[in-house]
């Protein structure tokens, strides 16, 4: 089972936060600056601990926290809590590949910096009870509101008796699934392993019913591998638009086709179709770019030699996929919450338990 901890969680003075954006992440402009700015990691640590010195962030509340987003997305909820991260027990199922690379970075980058500025997106199966429990939180005024641009932020501390339903409820729950962070939460193991302990990862815990998920537009870049797609598709996986799981678009061309049934959309992309191996572990972002639904123009997406979209899986297939080990290639999914980085954040060294 899940073991869960408390959070040390520190959390903005000002209620009205401008949001901003670089380097790929997202959150409030007072956070993302630092990011922006910083030559290298330690001056990341020492401008997260000036915002904590000079006021930008509160005195840091310790517990366990429920947490509403709402924004154009939808609404959804669930708890900000630490959970346990060990090797041994399977305690959380993953779907997606990571690359090994990247996981070095960004362990580098926790261990330098110290703190979790952002937390995984785990999820369990049980909608009843996160709702029940979820219900009874809000029955009271949340204890911070945050307006991020267009965004709600709201989070309340759970009481004795919410936190000791919270604990009751993960003893009952055999997994946890990683919905979303799969870089983030091998970075957080792999940096247990590197100094010794079990650190907490900063999570995000909902219930299924509170998770999307949509697809990304595969975007290929390198020519060469954009007419191995096209040699690659055979007669028989091609078929009318109405029955077809994949739509790839090459030039003024629209080939519409469905995967095999041993494979999922993306596997067969990735495997049948582009032909690399699931064992060689390719950065597949040498070759690909990758665009959430809709975002892609038409005018950007003529600069590219193929462009590939697929029908996203449903979230119980997901979970089906992870209890079973099966892994997908990266960017197979793209669920949504997407939490903001930054707008409440831990120190990785109170996590961590020898």
């Amino acid at each position: 089972m899940p073991r869960i901890h408390s959070l040390t969680l520190y959390c903005p003075s000002l209620s009205q936060l401008e949001q901003s954006k670089a380097k790929s992440i997202q959150g409030p402009k007072t956070f993302v600056d630092i990011i922006a700015k910083a030559e290298n990691h330690q001056a990341i640590q020492a401008g997260i601990k000036a915002l904590i010195k000079n006021d930008a962030y509160q005195s840091p509340s310790k517990g366990h926290f429920w947490y509403r987003i709402k924004n154009l997305q939808g609404s959804f909820e669930g708890v900000l809590t630490g959970v346990l991260t060990t090797t041994e027990a399977q305690d959380i199922t993953t779907h997606e590949a990571v690359l090994e690379q990247r996981v070095e970075l960004f362990s580098d980058y926790l261990n330098d910096v110290g703190f979790q500025a952002e937390p995984v997106l785990l999820m369990h199966e049980n909608n009843y009870a996160a709702a029940a429990l979820g219900k009874q939180i809000k029955a009271r005024k949340a204890d911070f509101n945050y307006h991020l641009d267009t965004e709600l932020h709201q989070l309340w501390v759970l009481n004795k008796q919410e936190a000791f339903s919270l604990s009751h409820f993960c003893k009952q729950e055999q997994k946890f699934h990683l919905a979303d962070g799969h870089h983030r939460y091998a970075s957080t193991l792999n940096t247990g392993r590197i100094n010794g302990n079990t650190p907490l990862l900063f999570s995000f815990l909902v219930a299924k019913d509170q998770v999307q998920n949509h697809a990304f537009t595969w975007a290929i870049k390198d020519q060469q591998l954009a007419d191995q797609l096209l040699q690659n598709i055979s007669s028989e996986s091609i078929c009318d638009k109405a029955a077809a799981t994949i739509e790839i678009k090459i030039k003024d061309n629209h080939i519409y086709s469905k995967a095999t049934k041993a494979l999922t959309e993306c596997n067969y992309i990735v495997e049948k179709l582009l032909g690399i191996s699931a064992q060689q572990k390719i950065d597949l972002k040498s070759f690909i770019d990758y665009y959430p639904s809709g975002t892609l123009g038409h005018k950007k997406a003529k600069a590219y030699p193929a462009i590939v979209d697929y029908k996203p899986l449903s979230l119980d297939k997901i979970i089906a996929l992870a209890k079973a080990q099966k892994i997908l290639p990266p960017k197979s999914t793209y669920i949504l919450p997407k939490l903001p980085t930054g707008l409440c954040f831990t120190s990785l060294d109170e996590g961590q338990i020898k």
